[in-house]
């Protein structure tokens, strides 16, 4: 999470405010604070509200609050052979 980039995404947007972004991801103040400068994660859905309501593009969804650990749209290295399926395993039948 880098609460800098942001707060500059905030500005570009208008100038967008804490409470501006709080409201978007219907938290308040405090909460949304806690959650830009790490104490509490955003989840999926806020940062996809955030996403939109700032108009960020991928690279700066990467960068916001992933510290650009996504490389080319595909988990980090770390996370994806955590989740591959072993040589030889049949994956789960949905």
């Amino acid at each position: 999470m880098d609460p800098v980039e942001l707060r500059v995404a905030m500005v570009r947007n208008n100038n967008a405010t804490v409470c501006d972004m709080a409201d978007v991801i219907k938290k308040s103040r405090v909460s949304f604070n806690k959650k830009r400068f790490g104490e509490v994660p955003f989840n999926v859905d806020e940062v996809l509200a955030l996403s939109k309501a700032l108009s960020l593009t991928l690279q700066d969804v990467n960068l916001i609050f992933f510290d650009s650990e996504l490389r080319d749209g595909k988990m980090p290295a770390a996370a994806s052979a955590k989740y591959s399926i072993a040589q030889g395993e049949e994956p789960c039948a949905v």
